[in-house]
């Protein structure tokens, strides 16, 4: 972020340079640092001229992947096991099937 911050400090004028510190810094408030570095990490690899516009469509992105994934993965979690029925299902208690080795075949 350093790097980003200092590239904004040297391509633009003092005060348009002071409003996107000021978005930059409201930006810490929706988002995690770590994704704020990440974000800028990114930036600056894909942009030639990095924007704060263009940060913010890199963490919007960032948070609906993750948002994405996050749903996935729970759809995945809640149907990895089958429907199971215990014993009331065949009015048999534990006990009496194991005396009388019987199934439930209803």
């Amino acid at each position: 972020m350093a790097q980003f911050v200092s590239y904004i400090l040297e391509m633009n004028p003092e005060k348009k340079a002071l409003n996107i510190l000021g978005t930059l810094r409201n930006l810490s408030t929706k988002y995690t640092n770590d994704e704020i570095e990440r974000a800028t990490y990114t930036l600056l690899e894909i942009s030639t001229n990095p924007t704060i516009s263009v940060l913010k469509g890199v963490l919007d992105r960032g948070k609906k992947r993750r948002k994405k994934s996050n749903i996935d993965n729970h759809q995945n979690n809640t149907n990895d096991h089958g429907f199971t029925r215990g014993a009331e299902y065949c009015n048999i208690s534990f006990l009496s099937r194991l005396r009388s080795d019987t199934l439930c075949l209803q």
